[in-house]
Order: C-alpha cells, then structure tokens, then sequence
C-alpha cells in the first residue's frame, strides 16, 4: 500500500500524500522525540520533516523502504535542531515530560528511575548518546548509524558499548546512593 500511494504522491496526488502523513505522524513524533524530550519541537520537526519528503519524493526511489527513508530524514532533521539549540542554549536544559513512547522508562517500575536514565543519556558525549539513540530507539542497523553520523562502522559498536557501561556505571552510582 505504501508503494502505491508514494507513487500517487510522487505524481502530485495530495491525498495520498496526507495520508502518507496520518501513517506516519506518530512515527515521526517518537523518534524526534527521543531525540529532543520537547513534544512542541517534535510537532514542529514532524512538520518540517513532511514538507522536506514532499519535495524529495521525486528523487526518492520507491523500492519499499520508506520508513528508513523517513528515519533518516527525522534523525537528521532532529540533530540539526539538537546542534542548533546548543548553540543558541545560554540556560540549563530543563527538565521535560518523559517519553511515553519506547525508552527504556516503560521498563522501569517507578517514573524517578526512568527520568534519572533519561537524565544519564543526556550526559553521554553527543556521538554515544546518538549512536544508543539510534540502535535502541531507532532501530538502526550500525550501517544505517554510520551513515548518520558519519564514522566507520566498525566503530559503532563501540560507541554503543561505551554508552551503555556509562549508563550502567551512573545506575549502580545511583542504586549504591539509595
């Protein structure tokens, strides 16, 4: 059904295009958020990301792997706003509404847990923390991870495996302290 309705799109057809949207929207919403742990800047990330696929369908070739297309696009889309709030960041983050998506706090028992895990995956160093991101949350082959982050393959497993002792280092800190 996809095919059919890229197709359509490709050709002009803004219904199939909005309904290529409403399939998607959520999609979209959780894995910006993931990365921005702000609903407002994933709203508005979801909707720049629809209007850049709208004009990259002429150049996207329809071989069923939309999705992966519309994740790169999202993760791309995501860690330009990241970099760009960086930048323009002059008070600390503050603290954000946990994900009700897939994060790892769903596995969690109690909600303090799991905002203290997403607190510790902010404080990874950018590239662990997008490279687990991606892997745990977006699926991500660590083909598809490098070439988002662009660095060898081979040294995705590392970053990933970095990531997650650090995360488990801070957790243990965190239980010994409890």
């Amino acid at each position: 059904m996809d095919s059919w309705l890229i197709e359509m799109a490709m050709i002009g057809d803004r219904d199939a295009f909005a309904k290529l949207v409403e399939k998607y929207h959520r999609f979209v919403l959780s894995i910006a958020y993931q990365f921005l742990k702000n609903q407002q800047d994933a709203e508005d990330i979801a909707q720049e990301v629809f209007l850049k696929v709208y004009n990259l369908l002429p150049q996207y070739n329809n071989e069923g792997k939309f999705p992966q297309f519309l994740r790169r696009i999202v993760i791309n889309e995501s860690i330009s706003r990241l970099r760009k709030k960086k930048v323009r960041q002059t008070t600390p983050l503050e603290k954000n509404v946990v994900s009700q998506e897939k994060f790892p706090v769903e596995i969690c028992e109690n909600k303090e847990l799991g905002e203290i895990l997403v607190e510790a995956t902010e404080q990874l160093p950018e590239r662990q923390r997008t490279a687990f991101l991606l892997k745990t949350h977006g699926n991500c082959s660590y083909e598809e991870i490098s070439s988002i982050l662009g660095c060898p393959e081979t040294s995705i497993g590392g970053l990933i495996f970095r990531a997650r002792k650090s995360l488990m280092e801070k957790l243990k800190t965190i239980k010994d302290l409890l």
